[in-house]
């Protein structure tokens, strides 16, 4: 087959996948190339993701990490990609520090390869990462994406803003949403919303204060705030024994409850009976979990750090967004939703709207194939 595109992929997603499954479904000339399974900090049971797209797995790559970085190394799948005459398209997926990312665009700048490149980017001004600028991390990320001589595509909005506030352009830009695997979720008309004496607030959240923002929330609204609903924090993390302690000291275990990993089931069940989606964060650069709620009829309640906010939320119709540094906001918003109580269903409809609009898989997969044949 001619005029083949490859994805390269650091490693194998279950989120991922399900795209890649349906992008394939409909085109079979999209393949994918993973650097490698899965990657130290990772916790996917790789044999129970279902894999319906074409791949190619290197198995003779190098992977490492260091000081916090992950290292793939990967000769063999650069000279593959570059060598093999029925690739057109090459979109570029993983993060511009990457070695084989920057090796490739090296190569495009030395006009070694005719072949198209892509790029696909989650970028958000805003993480945590991404606000510590420095002279070298600014020239690295623009020699990378200068190499992209056909689109970057991008999950929405706060990407477009990135790269302006960056200083770099690209000739066009594709939407291309994150989306998620209906198959392990299942929406219930029959939930126990309605019968939550106080509303509940579910947050499927990495317990990190620096990064999730959960204790800043709390400290925002006020312990008599926090005793006006139930708050289920669905997850672990490196700070759970500081959110255990605020819990303990504050009597707050009706309110506060820290339910560990919870696998798909489990997600369903909290998606299902709680009234609300809560996500804090300081850095989120698109999280699942905001499309996961416009799924399941949940207005949502989230820091405007999330990079999806900008397509997921709609202000007063189906939530609100707060900056994580503004305690003013943060209180005042949790207070509107608290006000809102009479308005969740319709809110909630608006949210299950927006998804069939902005994150239905087929249509977000459609979308992308008409953009890139055009």
């Amino acid at each position: 087959m001619k005029n083949l595109t490859v994805f390269i992929q650091n490693i194998i997603t279950p989120y991922r996948s399900c795209t890649f499954n349906k992008l394939y479904q409909y085109d079979q000339s999209y393949i994918v190339y993973y650097m490698s399974k899965t990657e130290r900090d990772r916790n996917w049971d790789i044999s129970k993701i279902n894999i319906k797209h074409k791949y190619w797995l290197d198995k003779f790559g190098i992977y490492f990490m260091f000081k916090g970085y992950h290292i793939h190394i990967n000769p063999i799948l650069i000279l593959k990609v570059l060598f093999n005459r029925n690739i057109k398209n090459i979109i570029l997926c993983v993060s511009y520090n990457d070695l084989n990312i920057i090796i490739l665009a090296l190569i495009k700048h030395l006009h070694l390869t005719h072949k198209n490149y892509y790029c696909w980017a989650e970028a958000n001004y805003l993480t945590n990462g991404a606000r510590q600028e420095s002279k070298f991390k600014n020239f690295l990320r623009k020699f990378v994406y200068s190499s992209i001589d056909k689109a970057a595509i991008v999950p929405g909005e706060m990407a477009k803003l990135s790269f302006k506030h960056w200083g770099i352009n690209f000739k066009k830009f594709i939407d291309f949403p994150n989306t998620i695997d209906e198959s392990s979720l299942e929406y219930s008309c029959e939930n126990n919303r309605n019968k939550n004496q106080l509303l509940h607030f579910f947050m499927p959240v990495r317990l990190i204060e620096n990064v999730k923002g959960i204790l800043n929330f709390f400290n925002a609204i006020g312990i008599e705030n926090i005793r006006k609903s139930v708050f289920l924090i669905a997850g672990d993390g490196i700070d759970r024994h500081i959110y255990e302690k605020y819990i303990f000291d504050n009597k707050l275990q009706e309110h506060i409850k820290l339910l560990g990993f919870c696998d798909a089931k489990l997600m369903t069940e909290y998606y299902n009976n709680s009234n609300i989606l809560l996500l804090p964060s300081f850095s989120d650069p698109s999280p699942l979990s905001i499309i996961e709620a416009l799924y399941f009829h949940l207005p949502i309640l989230c820091s405007s750090h999330c990079g999806n906010h900008y397509e997921a939320v709609i202000q007063g119709e189906n939530g609100y967004t707060f900056s994580p540094f503004n305690k003013d906001e943060i209180k005042q918003k949790y207070i509107k939703i608290l006000e809102s109580r009479d308005k969740l269903g319709n809110m909630g409809e608006t949210s299950f709207y927006i998804y069939n609009e902005k994150f239905n898989l087929d249509k977000v997969v459609l979308n992308l194939i008409h953009e890139m044949n055009i």
